[in-house]
């Protein structure tokens, strides 16, 4: 009997041990069983390795506590990373004058190794009660990816605005068209038909001989569309050739170097009745060479060195990142730029046919 009632005892006191505990990891999990606590943790971890951004956590001393599978790959580190300090990393710079300055970095680029460099963004953490600094999230993209979209955005944006400059183009010789039919000039309409036909196949047609890539082809035609609107006279050098483009480099990109060069010029004349611009694209067996000339003011010596930095431009804000754009085309695939400025701006593009090993 004795031992009944003891194991009895013994039983009422771990149900009691067991509640209390049950009661005390509640409390310290905010209403969470330790079960429930593993299964969130275990989502949370799942949703960071999804996600297409690098996310990296390190708290106030710079321990890393959360990172997910995007960013190891990005900076090619391996699952020993969680739990070290960022400042033994060779991108622990950011980190230190964030911990003086206490603030955000929009945006900064790291290369991380030849042809890979990350943009990171770091957003600090505070205590909502005491103001206090006690982390920093971290966010890295692939920074080809990151301009890919920047470019398709551009891209789409030039698209419209010369759809634009055509569609205007073309209702003016409507107009002209309509006018001397009203006037019953219509011989003149009809040669004034023949010609704006003629012109248009003969620009076609040389364009078409000397660029044997399409959407190359397709880019000139546009813009010497949107200058003649523009009622700026855009050459294309009798030399021009294109057969292949530099290696490895997509079309989309070389038509982004071309057709921010043209619209930087075309920005630059205008207003102007007398403006020009010459294009030339040479492909040689080694390099591919790009030159657009312009009639314009020319760049002031002190600014010269500036005009292919990001946000750079005396347009206004949210402007400055054709040139920019351009510019980090050409370094990818180890080009060299060229400018000057005598009667005008020259502009000139140097980019290897074959890339070396390490590109």
């Amino acid at each position: 009997m004795l031992f009944f009632q003891i194991a009895i005892a013994i039983i009422i006191i771990l149900m009691a041990i067991y509640i209390f505990y049950l009661i005390y990891h509640k409390y310290i999990y905010y209403g969470y069983t330790p079960k429930q606590v593993a299964y969130m943790i275990a989502q949370q971890h799942m949703v960071l390795d999804n996600l297409k951004v690098g996310i990296i956590y390190s708290n106030s001393k710079g321990k890393i506590l959360i990172i997910n599978a995007v960013a190891k790959k990005l900076l090619q580190l391996d699952d020993k990373a969680r739990g070290t300090n960022v400042r033994s990393y060779y991108f622990s710079k950011p980190f230190h004058d964030i911990m003086d300055k206490g603030e955000n970095i929009q945006s900064m680029e790291i290369r991380v190794s030849a042809g890979n460099t990350v943009l990171f963004r770091f957003h600090v953490v505070r205590d909502p009660d005491t103001d206090k600094l006690i982390g920093i999230i971290t966010s890295l993209e692939d920074l080809t990816i990151v301009k890919q979209r920047a470019e398709e955005l551009t891209g789409m944006r030039m698209l419209m605005n010369e759809v634009r400059a055509q569609n205007h183009e073309f209702m003016n010789k409507l107009h002209t068209i309509s006018g001397l039919i009203q006037l019953k000039e219509y011989q003149e309409a009809i040669d004034f038909i023949s010609q704006s036909a003629k012109s248009n196949q003969e620009l076609i047609g040389a364009i078409n001989s000397k660029i044997k890539e399409p959407s190359v082809a397709g880019l000139l035609l546009s813009k010497c569309n949107k200058a003649s609107e523009k009622k700026v006279n855009l050459v294309i050098n009798e030399d021009t050739y294109i057969r292949d483009l530099p290696e490895k480099m997509h079309k989309d990109e070389f038509c982004s170097i071309v057709g921010n060069l043209i619209e930087n010029s075309l920005d630059e004349l205008a207003g102007r009745t007398d403006g020009k611009i010459e294009v030339g694209i040479f492909q040689g067996e080694k390099d591919m060479n790009i030159t657009v000339y312009d009639n314009g003011r020319g760049i002031p010596e002190k600014t010269r060195d500036k005009i292919f930095s990001k946000g750079h431009s005396s347009k206004g804000e949210y402007r400055g990142y054709g040139l920019y754009i351009v510019k980090e085309i050409v370094d990818t695939y180890g080009g060299k730029i060229r400018l000057w400025c005598e009667s005008g701006t020259t502009i000139v593009i140097t980019i290897p046919m074959r890339q070396e090993n390490n590109k």
